[in-house]
């Protein structure tokens, strides 16, 4: 008798990547959420939504990872709010709290100061790196940013590929949140 040929099994599949995402909020405050159309797009100059009043607002909300905004009047935004401040938190940070303020305050881990000489890293093993660094104004997150003027940055690399840009000014913050 013939043997039966045995089936050859099916390849399986290479995982496939999964696409990341970015929300960017700059200025007195222009937001592009995540699932704008114009994806990655950093030097586009129309942003998706504007919001004017002063307070705390959600960039991210999930099980796992809690990102806020706080805007706040400045002196050259005549009353309305500029992004002040931003907060990053939860299951993804063991429930740590990573705070970013213009430079009229702070960068805090748990309401403790970090970060407080330019340049300077912080490295929390699985939680979060960060790189704070002076860069030339082209690599700014606004769109009509000064190119000429240096930037205050910080960079963030948190766990489920989450990562952060932080442009750090006198008042106000620009900031781009990436992530599957």
């Amino acid at each position: 008798p013939v043997p039966t040929p045995v089936p050859t099994p099916a390849p399986t599949p290479a995982p496939t990547a999964k696409r990341l995402a970015s929300c960017m909020v700059w200025g007195d405050p222009h937001i592009r959420p995540f699932d704008s159309d114009e994806p990655d797009s950093v030097g586009a100059d129309s942003p998706v939504v504007d919001v004017f009043s002063t307070g705390d607002y959600w960039l991210v909300k999930s099980a796992r990872i809690s990102m806020q905004a706080r805007y706040r009047p400045t002196q050259w935004t005549n009353g309305l709010a500029a992004t002040s401040a931003v907060a990053i938190g939860g299951p993804f940070l063991q429930n740590h709290t990573l705070i970013i303020e213009s430079l009229a305050g702070h960068i805090l881990w748990d309401g403790i100061p970090i970060l407080e000489t330019l340049p300077s890293e912080l490295d929390v093993p699985d939680l979060v790196s960060a790189r704070y660094y002076k860069e030339d104004g082209s690599r700014s997150l606004s769109p009509k940013h000064h190119h000429w003027l240096a930037v205050r940055s910080i960079d963030l690399e948190l766990p489920l590929a989450v990562t952060v840009k932080v442009n750090r000014y006198a008042q106000h913050v620009d900031a781009m949140v990436t992530m599957p």
